[in-house]
């Protein structure tokens, strides 16, 4: 429905202005009848003209409209550049990303802890669905190998990647002694 008015508003237009060309430049003329005066002057030159006669006579001749050199209604498409069409683009450079391989998550609680009687250290801890005791030098399921159990933390690596962690351990309790 809008495409509709806009085209009786563009055929409206190229009327008014397929009017106006056929005029002669810089003249203007009254086409009707006033009540002020019984004949009418063009306001370009001097003339007088009495209101029985035409503005455009049957023998002045009126100039011809030239053919459209497109159509009015095409949308418009701007021309390809050939000489950016002849020349060969380059492929992008390929840019290899490499990400650093990440440990395996280190999903360990401490749940307890105990001094053997030969003085080694063992941490119990739970690792997913099962509990592990840890001692200096074992290799865990998930890669890590425990390197040193310190009082306040078990040190571990995981040699694959050349990492460290640790899991951080409570203060041991006191007891008394009686």
């Amino acid at each position: 429905m809008v495409g509709r008015y806009r085209i009786y508003v563009l055929l409206c237009l190229a009327a008014l202005l397929v009017w106006a060309n056929t005029r002669a430049p810089g003249t203007s003329e009254v086409v009707g009848p006033t009540e002020r005066s019984a004949s009418l002057v063009s306001a370009g030159t001097g003339r007088q003209q009495s209101h029985g006669q035409d503005v455009f006579p049957a023998g002045q001749p009126r100039a011809l409209l030239e053919p459209a050199e497109r159509d009015p209604f095409a949308t418009l498409v701007p021309k390809p550049d050939v000489a950016a069409l002849q020349l060969p683009i380059p492929p992008a450079p390929q840019i290899a990303v490499t990400q650093r391989p990440a440990p395996p998550p280190l999903d360990m609680r401490f749940t307890g802890r105990m001094t053997a009687p030969d003085g080694t250290q063992i941490v119990f801890v739970a690792f997913g669905d099962m509990n592990l005791s840890i001692t200096a030098g074992q290799t865990l399921p998930n890669g890590y190998r425990v390197d040193a159990i310190g009082e306040r933390l078990v040190e571990l690596s995981y040699p694959p990647l050349s990492t460290t962690a640790r899991l951080d351990l409570p203060e041991s309790p006191k007891y008394e002694i009686r």
